[in-house]
């Protein structure tokens, strides 16, 4: 049967493509085709209103469900508020909240808490010290809000990703311009569970210095994934940087060439390295490529390998998977006025395995996926179909290695 989008029937739906993409692999010696039609259940659902609505991050949870956050302008108090949705294990909505003030407030990553509640990370213009402060949303098991937290200073500081630490606190990613040396710097803040600050960190040379991802260490520290303009090669560099469990950094790492090479995701390698994922000018195919970098357990290069064809390609995070290898999560142009989103999964040599796109008639951005339980991927992002002026929520899960012979039968619901 087809996946299809579904949504309120007060608003059109539209069918869900697949195609099983051709794709060019600098360094790669051979990929296999997409796996057969059997598998996990696939679905795929739209939810907004008349204005914005995008999700950032997805998460499995213990039931089978999810949980989402992203951001809203159909519906909350302000301009864009915090968006946070329950679903079932078939991607039906049990519940969804909204956080916010008059101003922008974007919740970007999500995780459950240990008693069954959930923590929300991103940023906000309506509350704190400064234009946009980091932003800290600790809620029940029902979504509702428990406490709020902002840090920051007189200017901007934006928070993307975070993680649990192993003592129940949390460890989050963010770029700040009150603080540090130069015009952005990376800005580490760990709290406890409920929120108190137990340390800051800035870390930076004099020009940009960004993060966008983290993951936690064996040892008790933290991974960083962003970006520098103060690398050696080229005008930005995409960035490694560890530190230990006071905050303290162990090492960091640029890589790149000539051009812009974007370091948007790491997730970690079975042998204690590191997989540094984004998109790059500098090498490759096409207007930007997939940029992949394999490290050992000091941010050495053990590879790097680029994915994508003539046209943009561009990976925005990575995760391991049950059977070996990474998936990444990103979207490519299809032409001038559209894109759509693209999953490729590579070995942990760096090898091709395959490669998925699928969207709309318009522009579709995929930010975030996760390996569900039964061994398919959970995806979210925004939609902009033909036409619309403002993108909605989806979220997706598609079996592993997707489906090509549900291309035609998904053209032919439309």
């Amino acid at each position: 049967m087809p996946i299809a989008l579904t949504r309120s029937a007060s608003l059109p739906g539209r069918a869900l493509v697949w195609a099983a993409a051709t794709i060019a692999c600098m360094g790669c010696e051979g990929r296999g085709g997409p796996s057969g039609t059997g598998g996990p259940a696939a679905f795929s659902h739209l939810f907004g209103g008349p204005g914005t609505e995008v999700g950032n991050t997805v998460r499995q949870l213990a039931d089978g469900g999810y949980v989402v956050v992203g951001y809203t302008s159909s519906f909350g108090a302000g301009q864009e508020d915090a968006w946070l949705l329950r679903t079932d294990a078939a991607g039906d909505t049990l519940w969804t909240r909204t956080f916010g003030g008059p101003g922008r407030d974007w919740g970007w990553d999500v995780r459950a808490t240990r008693d069954g509640g959930y923590i929300i990370v991103g940023f906000t213009n309506s509350f704190g010290a400064g234009g946009d402060d980091v932003w800290v949303i600790r809620t029940d098991g029902e979504g509702n809000a428990l406490w709020t937290r902002t840090y920051g200073g007189a200017d901007d500081e934006l928070a993307w990703a975070f993680h649990e630490t192993s003592e129940g606190g949390y460890v989050i990613a963010a770029q700040t311009e009150s603080f540090g040396a130069g015009e952005r710097d990376l800005y580490l803040i760990r709290i406890d569970a409920s929120g108190d600050t137990v340390w800051t960190r800035t870390l930076g040379g004099h020009g940009i210095d960004r993060v966008f991802a983290t993951e936690p260490t064996s040892d008790g520290g933290s991974v960083f994934a962003g970006i520098t303009s103060n690398g050696a090669a080229g005008p930005l560099d995409a960035t490694l940087v560890r530190v230990d469990s006071a905050g303290e950094v162990v090492w960091a790492h640029s890589y790149g060439g000539e051009g812009s090479d974007i370091g948007h995701g790491v997730a970690l390698a079975p042998d204690g390295g590191f997989l540094l994922v984004g998109y790059t000018d500098s090498f490759g195919a096409g207007a930007n490529d997939i940029y992949l970098v394999r490290t050992d357990g000091s941010g050495a290069a053990l590879w790097t390998r680029t994915v994508g064809d003539a046209g943009d390609d561009r990976a925005m995070m990575g995760t391991p998977m049950t059977g070996g290898g990474y998936a990444i999560a990103g979207y490519a142009s299809g032409g001038a006025e559209y894109w759509s989103v693209r999953l490729t999964a590579v070995s942990d040599d760096g090898t091709a395995l395959w490669s998925e796109s699928f969207g709309s008639s318009g522009t579709d951005r995929g930010v975030m996926l996760q390996e569900t339980a039964d061994g398919a991927f959970i995806f979210t992002g925004g939609i902009w179909n033909e036409g619309d002026e403002a993108p909605d929520l989806f979220l997706s899960k598609i079996p592993a290695g997707g489906s090509a012979a549900l291309s035609q039968e998904a053209e032919q619901a439309r």
